[in-house]
């Protein structure tokens, strides 16, 4: 392989790597805009009941996630494969986190250990997801423990909109960059 051939090859570990990160953000944070530049516009994924054109997905996935207070998705081992055809494969570890109502007042927390099987082309000079494959390895549930119960007096509590306090302030600071406001 040549450096450059290296190189490219560095670059797109990085950038399918970032791929997948975005997508638990995206999750995270309901950005449906972003969640759609994970995907290729024709991309299918399959839970396990078939597979699935995502923008039926992404219905599922906004329409699950309007239920649920607070999620946290996290990719942990990404392996790469890069196929002949210039397309990659990918098999992501990942941890998901979701506080659920539990239909009598409370809550409960289900952490979930999943697998993201995808399939990756370019689109538009972008990695891009053309086919996911979604399994679910192990999930346990818990009743959720009451904030109260910790000392967390004087800290951030995440949401899942624009007022998500690390949201705010990426928004911040995007606006001291573009004004040259920067103040220390």
């Amino acid at each position: 392989m040549t450096a450059d051939a290296t190189l490219q090859r560095v670059a797109d570990l990085v950038l399918i790597r970032e791929l997948q990160s975005r997508y638990c953000r995206a999750v995270d944070r309901r950005d449906e805009a972003v969640l759609r530049e994970v995907f290729h516009p024709q991309a299918h994924v399959d839970k396990g009941d078939g597979p699935v054109p995502v923008d039926l997905y992404l219905v599922d996935v906004a329409r699950r996630h309007a239920g649920i207070p607070m999620s946290s998705h996290q990719i942990t081992n990404v392996v790469v494969d890069f196929l002949p055809s210039g397309d990659a494969f990918t098999e992501s570890y990942g941890l998901a986190w979701e506080r659920r109502h539990d239909g009598r007042g409370g809550f409960v927390d289900h952490s979930l250990r999943v697998r993201y099987g995808d399939l990756l082309t370019r689109h538009e000079g972008e990695w891009r997801v053309l086919e996911r494959r979604v399994v679910i390895d192990q999930v346990t549930s818990s009743p959720a423990t009451a904030t109260s119960d910790f000392d967390v007096r004087g800290r951030f509590f995440g949401t899942r909109d624009a007022e998500d306090p690390v949201v705010r302030m990426r928004h911040e600071e995007e606006e001291h960059a573009s004004s040259g406001t920067r103040a220390l």
